[in-house]
């Protein structure tokens, strides 16, 4: 389903936004959400850092909508942000206010999306939806993730194959 209203749908964390970076495969998350992926200033600006400090080479983010915290977002994020990163906090609320999917890899700020019931996604889910949607191959989405290992992502399965069931692509994820 396209998203017409240009209104993004995943709100994007700087640790999933660094696996893909780290890797030099930024490229693949705007291939899996196109025009409906969204970050907030403070992630922004955590990428910016990890650039400066080399993790990274820059890229340009041009196809990620930032997106500005409203009043009452602001708010929740004050509170929010005294028990996580700005980063975290800032896109826990947007995806809560606004009814998003929050895609992280951050353990406290799963758990905290969980407890919320915000559509949650991460580094290997997001991966596997990239080998479902004919984007890459399992063998490639392997390649990515072994990538990621070796800099230090901690990746609970070897092999995406490990994600990858019958089951049918949640197409909320996906942008045609």
């Amino acid at each position: 389903m396209e998203n017409t209203s240009r209104e993004p749908l995943v709100v994007l964390n700087s640790t999933v936004l660094s696996n893909f970076a780290a890797t030099g495969n930024l490229d693949l998350l705007r291939q899996l959400f196109g025009n409906t992926a969204a970050t907030t200033q403070a992630v922004i600006q955590e990428y910016e850092e990890g650039v400066r400090l080399g993790y990274y080479a820059p890229v340009l983010l041009e196809w990620l909508v930032v997106v500005e915290l409203t009043s009452e977002e602001q708010q929740d994020f004050v509170l929010l942000n005294r028990s996580l990163g700005a980063g975290e906090a800032s896109c826990i609320v947007v995806a809560h206010r606004r009814g998003w999917r929050l895609a992280t890899d951050d353990k406290q700020a799963r758990r905290y999306a969980q407890t919320a019931q915000i559509p949650l996604s991460g580094t290997l889910g997001i991966l596997t939806e990239l080998v479902r949607a004919n984007i890459i191959t399992l063998q490639q989405a392997d390649e990515v993730l072994q990538a990621m290992v070796s800099l230090g992502y901690r990746s609970p399965v070897n092999s995406i194959s490990e994600l990858i069931s019958d089951a049918p692509m949640d197409s909320s994820l996906r942008s045609e």
